[in-house]
């Protein structure tokens, strides 16, 4: 606000910015996937979801949290490929940058630091970078924290609103893509992360758990 002022395009700038950062590592996940066709739907599915155009356009920390957590996803998948010190040392850069832009991605940085532990104990990888990793990650959760907790004493801790976030967001969002068929949304999306759940480990008894997550889809 010291450079530019208040100006409304100004304030918008860094979401928008951060957007091409979502299409940037949309598209180097394209390592992941061997069919091009199953990548092609998840980079249009992800970059075309109402929540991140949406909230890219805000003057909040929404939409660079979430561009932050895709260049999370990222790395994570490509340290786990290559055990690379680099992949590991710019994801806890990028995890720093997620818990700066919003708090409320505390719970993801957590689960990003647990995955990175256990897949490196599995798989006996545990170097010196592991280690600074994981320390790293741990002080910037702390620091998450207590931001929060300092925040909550001054009353300045946004909570939204008190009727939950599957009411307010999932909810009215649903509402506003499927209409009625928000009612059976629960069901098939219960359904698919059990046959999802499934697969993977039928995956995982043929060729092991530690290739399931290098084999490409």
């Amino acid at each position: 606000s010291h450079i530019f002022g208040h100006s409304e395009w100004a304030l918008r700038l860094p979401n928008v910015l951060f957007f091409v950062f979502s299409i940037f590592f949309v598209f180097k996940l394209k390592i992941v996937f061997e069919n091009k066709a199953v990548w092609l739907c998840m980079a249009l599915t992800v970059l075309f979801s109402h929540n991140l155009i949406e909230y890219s356009a805000y003057c909040r920390g929404y939409g660079m949290a979430i561009s932050c957590m895709i260049g999370c996803i990222y790395f994570l998948l490509d340290f786990i490929k290559s055990n690379s010190s680099r992949s590991l040392t710019w994801l806890n850069l990028i995890s720093f940058l997620t818990l700066a832009a919003n708090l409320t991605l505390l719970n993801v940085v957590l689960i990003i630091t647990g995955l990175v532990l256990v897949y490196a104990l599995y798989s006996k990888r545990l170097k010196a970078v592991t280690y600074i990793f994981i320390i790293a990650n741990l002080v910037c959760i702390v620091l998450a924290v207590w931001v929060g907790i300092e925040l909550k004493k001054r009353g300045l801790l946004y909570y939204g609103s008190q009727e939950g976030f599957y009411k307010v967001t999932l909810t009215s969002l649903s509402n506003l893509m499927f209409g009625s068929l928000t009612k059976v949304l629960p069901v098939v999306f219960i359904v698919l992360t059990i046959l999802l759940l499934l697969m993977y480990i039928l995956k995982a008894k043929a060729i092991g758990m530690h290739n399931v997550f290098l084999k490409p889809v």
